[in-house]
């Protein structure tokens, strides 16, 4: 059905951008390997890609329209995750980077929202994620840098899910930690970590 409606959008940037947030949400369902999914990982791949080459067109005919950039950075994100997964580190890893990119790009247009921060902090702990084994300092500094987001962005919106994500990164922060064996700042982290929830 979206392969027919793609097939009719031509130069409807509007359809597109629809039809992108629409393949994210379907490669989510069958492979996400972050949350439950079908287990369809190339059929989520292969959405993914869908996704990505619409929002690429959209963002190259909008480059500063917040919804191109948030889906054009998720799909890069989850399509990362897939290749990070299955043994495709290094094409995994330009696809993190770049979702980090562009997220960067979406949080420097005006009065970013809280769901333009939310791709940035996701794409700064995915990358992290799939640093944390080989290079623990850099996937340090991508969690630092997405706590600082967090925090921010709970200053101006105490959400429930702003504060889920914030204390899933400083749980992030706390593990990198060990892994570089600086209890302190585990410790530290994890007791930042408590307010946040209570």
């Amino acid at each position: 059905y979206l392969d027919s409606l793609e097939a009719e959008a031509g130069r409807d940037l509007s359809l597109k951008q629809e039809l992108a947030e629409a393949y994210v949400r379907v490669g989510d369902a069958l492979g996400d390997p972050r949350a439950a999914n079908l287990g369809k990982i190339k059929e989520a791949r292969a959405s993914y890609d869908k996704a990505i080459r619409l929002g690429s067109e959209v963002y190259a005919a909008l480059p500063r329209d917040s919804a191109a950039l948030r889906v054009y950075s998720d799909a890069l994100a989850r399509r990362g995750d897939i290749l990070s997964s299955t043994g495709k580190s290094t094409d995994g890893r330009a696809d993190l980077l770049k979702a980090v990119e562009v997220a960067e790009e979406l949080n420097r247009l005006p009065n970013p929202s809280g769901s333009d921060v939310a791709v940035l902090v996701s794409a700064l702990n995915r990358t992290g994620d799939h640093l944390e084994d080989q290079n623990p300092e850099e996937a340090m500094r991508l969690y630092r840098r997405a706590a600082q987001q967090m925090e921010d962005l709970l200053s101006r919106e105490p959400l429930d899910a702003h504060r889920l994500r914030a204390v899933q990164t400083y749980d992030r922060i706390a593990r990198a930690a060990h892994a570089l064996g600086d209890a302190a700042t585990s410790i530290a982290s994890y007791r930042r970590a408590i307010p946040i929830i209570e």
